[in-house]
C-alpha cells in the first residue's frame, strides 16, 4: 500500500508548477475532510451530552417515583350518628316516663302530662318538648302507657288498648283497674297489668 504524501511534502518533493493545481485541489479536499471530521465530533459531543443529562435526570428522579408508589390514605365519606337535645321549660314539673319511635321515625314521649313530641331541634341547636296534638280525638283520653306493636304506636288508657294505625281497627277493652303496663303478642293480642293483676286481651275478650 502506497502512502499518499501530504500537500506539504508534495511541494517539498519538487512538485511545483505543473502540479500546483493538483496540490490546491488536494489541499481543498483535506480542508473538506477536516471540516467534516470537526462536524462529526461536534454532533457526537452533543449526543453524548444529551444522553448524559437524560441519565442524570432518571437517576435523581428515581427516589421521587419510588415515594409516589407508597400507599396513600384516601378519605371516604361515612355516616355518623349525632344527637339533638330537647328540653322542657325550666319551671316545668312534668315527669318523662318512656319514649318510642315508629316505622316512620316519628318520636313520641309519654309523660305525666300525656304525649309529648320533640319540636324545632337541629344539629348543635337544642329544641323543646311540646304537647302532641297530632290526633285531637284522643286529647280527652287519660293515657296510662305508651308502647309499639309492629313498629306502630299503641296506647293504653283506663279502659282500652288502642291505636291510630291500621285505620283505627285496634280497640280492645281490658277492664283492668289502674292498669300501668302492657305488651303486645301474636295476632294483636296484649297482656295488660297493674300492681296486682295480669290480664290477656284480644279483640276485647
Amino acid at each position: 500500500m502506497k502512502t499518499i504524501p501530504s500537500f506539504h511534502n508534495l511541494e517539498n518533493h519538487g512538485v511545483n508548477r505543473g502540479t500546483h493545481v493538483v496540490t490546491q485541489k488536494m489541499k481543498k479536499n483535506f480542508v473538506i475532510l477536516g471540516v467534516y471530521k470537526t462536524r462529526c465530533n461536534s454532533v457526537f459531543t452533543k449526543n453524548f451530552r444529551f444522553q448524559l443529562c437524560f441519565c442524570l435526570i432518571l437517576l435523581f428522579s428515581f427516589p421521587i417515583i419510588a415515594q409516589n408508589k407508597r400507599p396513600i390514605h384516601i378519605d371516604k365519606p361515612f355516616i355518623q350518628d349525632f344527637s339533638v337535645k330537647y328540653y322542657l321549660p325550666k319551671d316545668s314539673k312534668v315527669q318523662l316516663k318512656s319514649v318510642f319511635s315508629d316505622r316512620n321515625g316519628v318520636i313520641r314521649i309519654f309523660s305525666s302530662d300525656g304525649l309529648l313530641q320533640p319540636h324545632n331541634g337541629k344539629f348543635l341547636y337544642a329544641g323543646e318538648l311540646v304537647a302532641d296534638k297530632t290526633y285531637r280525638t284522643i286529647a280527652h283520653k287519660k293515657l296510662l302507657a305508651l308502647n309499639t306493636y309492629e313498629n306502630q304506636f299503641v296506647m293504653l288508657d283506663n279502659r282500652t288498648v288502642f291505636s291510630n294505625a291500621w285505620a283505627g281497627k285496634l280497640l280492645s277493652n281490658h277492664e283492668v283497674p289502674d292498669a300501668k303496663h302492657f305488651v303486645g303478642g301474636r295476632d294483636f293480642s296484649f297482656m295488660v297489668a297493674n300492681e296486682s293483676a295480669l290480664k290477656f286481651v284480644k279483640d276485647s275478650k
